[in-house]
């Protein structure tokens, strides 16, 4: 007759246990049977694997329990406090339920696609005089001030005020419209300094001539960039993106500032409302008396940059704000992802949205820029509402919505960027909230200028495009007007200045198309050469542009 269980687990060694628990197995003291009370050892060393095994399962316990309830993007913060249980562990731990797993599965994978920087990835070291003298400074944009930014490599843990004493020297011997500093003279700052990009002040833009220096007064802007970037959802609805999050300043929106041009000065003027808002946040001025909702909407046909803007104004502040701010969050809404089949859902999702943003809300050393791209899905008006199918579920994404705005609005380290392509169909109670409400046109013949000097540029560096030449500004060409010169750069910016003014009426996003199109159907070979078949080719691809674009108004279901 067979022994039976309890039999069997008395005549084995004490040896089995040591061995099963050196191989990683649960064996007989295994953390099911620990929790159901069925081992029988109480005493020598099976007592100390007893109680490592238990406190085991309460480390598992909590680790899953915050897993399930775990917020998608303080990653670095669960890192750093999991770092240990990670390192003992290579597989994920396993969450309570199917809902806790998708999430643990999700972040897991954004999470290495961001890489290792964490929620406050800036290794600078500040002191308190030189964040008070920075905060105030910050505030004064006087007509002869030269913001100068400087990238700091990731890993640099340099003092900001001795890298800032050093370059006020380099500064000092800058002559007019210098926009480099040979800081590689330095081996201080050579090993902690990635770029240098120096904004021209007004006084210097304006003269014609060289103008003394002398006067010219600098602030200087110490940053570091990370590749952080996560994702969330409703996992219970098919993994329906509902936001996307950024750690900024972040290397995927380097450069975008520079690349947008426009025939106004809309970026100096939201950049201007942003330093106004946070110097009355500083002065702590009443918002009864003295109203600032911090939103701003931007409208106007598609494909003028009104998105890409955002990104870039919610870069450049953290950029100029970073002696205030050490790490700034860019949250994008996905409008469409808050709509939930289930009646009366919507509006608790927006809701839900909102806790999390809270959440970086809280963080007083972070600044939180909101994005809520076609603003019009969320702030329907309320009064065509009334005539579709479900009129109160959608009434009450509304009312969350500008409940939510009013909450936020009280914060100093908020604000929110709205886009619309279709201004008639927003709610005029947000209207009302947004504070500034600008429209972004289509770009002038100088700005098209501007745009294909970039792209003939890009093209002649990655040698697709030859010779290479400097082709010449629009105010250049506009000071030597009339005149007529056989320099080859000075024959092919005019040329590329007709072809601006042919391509007048085209959205930014159409313009930069231009080039790869005309690549590929008139000039199918890997190398182009600038010659009059070349800009033939050239006016040949607008003509087709605008063709099509006449085609598609011809039809009658657009």
């Amino acid at each position: 007759m067979a022994p039976s269980r309890k039999e069997s687990d008395r005549k084995r060694p004490f040896s089995h246990y040591q061995r099963s628990h050196r191989r990683g197995s649960t064996g007989r003291l295994g953390i099911g049977n620990i929790k159901n009370g069925t081992s029988t050892r109480s005493s020598g060393k099976p007592e100390a694997i007893k109680k490592r095994k238990l406190c085991k399962l309460r480390e598992l316990k909590k680790l899953s329990k915050t897993l399930s309830s775990f917020p998608y993007e303080n990653l670095s913060a669960f890192n750093d406090n999991n770092n240990s249980k990670a390192k003992s562990s290579k597989k994920p731990a396993k969450a309570t339920n199917s809902q806790g797993a998708s999430k643990v599965k999700k972040i897991t994978k954004d999470r290495e696609q961001a890489g290792t920087s964490g929620v406050t990835p800036s290794h600078l070291k500040y002191d308190s005089a030189e964040y008070s003298a920075s905060t105030l400074s910050a505030l004064q944009c006087p007509a002869n001030l030269c913001h100068v930014e400087v990238c700091a490599k990731p890993k640099s843990s340099a003092k900001v005020r001795e890298m800032k004493n050093r370059l006020k020297v380099l500064l000092k011997k800058r002559k007019c419209k210098d926009v480099t500093v040979p800081y590689e003279t330095d081996s201080y700052l050579r090993d902690n300094i990635e770029f240098i990009k120096i904004f021209l002040p007004v006084t210097e833009e304006r003269e014609k001539k060289a103008v003394s220096t002398s006067n010219t007064k600098y602030q200087i802007h110490i940053f570091q960039m990370t590749n952080a970037r996560y994702i969330t959802g409703d996992w219970e609805e098919d993994e329906t993106v509902t936001a996307k999050h950024w750690i900024l300043p972040n290397r995927e929106f380097h450069g975008i500032w520079d690349t947008l041009i426009f025939e106004s000065t809309v970026k100096e003027d939201i950049l201007n409302y942003a330093m106004t808002m946070l110097m009355y946040g500083d002065k702590q001025i009443n918002r009864n008396i003295v109203c600032c909702n911090r939103v701003v909407l931007l409208h106007g046909p598609p494909g003028t940059g009104k998105t890409s803007l955002c990104r870039a104004m919610a870069q450049k502040l953290c950029i100029r704000l970073s002696h205030k701010y050490r790490h700034g969050q860019l949250v994008e809404i996905n409008s469409q992802g808050l709509f939930s089949k289930y009646y009366s859902e919507s509006g608790k999702l927006v809701g839900k949205m909102f806790d999390k943003i809270q959440e970086f809300i809280d963080q007083k050393d972070s600044l939180v820029c909101i994005l809520i791209d076609e603003v019009e899905s969320l702030a329907h008006n309320r009064k065509n509402m009334m005539h579709g199918n479900e009129p109160s579920d959608s009434m009450r994404v509304v009312n969350a919505l500008l409940t939510r705005l009013d909450e936020v609005r009280r914060y100093p380290n908020v604000l929110v960027f709205t886009t619309s392509n279709v201004t008639r169909a927003i709610e005029a109670a947000f209207l009302d909230r947004a504070d500034i409400k600008k429209y972004i046109g289509l770009p002038n013949a100088e700005a098209i200028y501007s745009v294909y000097q970039g792209c003939v540029h890009e093209l002649m560096r990655a040698e697709v495009i030859s010779p290479k030449l400097k082709l010449m500004d629009w105010s250049q060409l506009e000071g030597r007007k009339g005149q007529s010169s056989s320099d080859a750069a000075m024959k092919h910016s005019c040329k590329l200045k007709q072809l601006s003014i042919a391509s007048v009426g085209l959205s930014g996003r159409s313009l930069r198309k231009l080039p790869m199109l005309f690549h590929a159907e008139y000039l199918p070979a890997q190398k182009m050469e600038l010659n009059n078949a070349f800009w033939e080719a050239k006016f040949n691809c607008i003509k087709k542009q605008f063709k099509d674009l006449a085609n598609l108004r011809k039809d009658p279901e657009l």
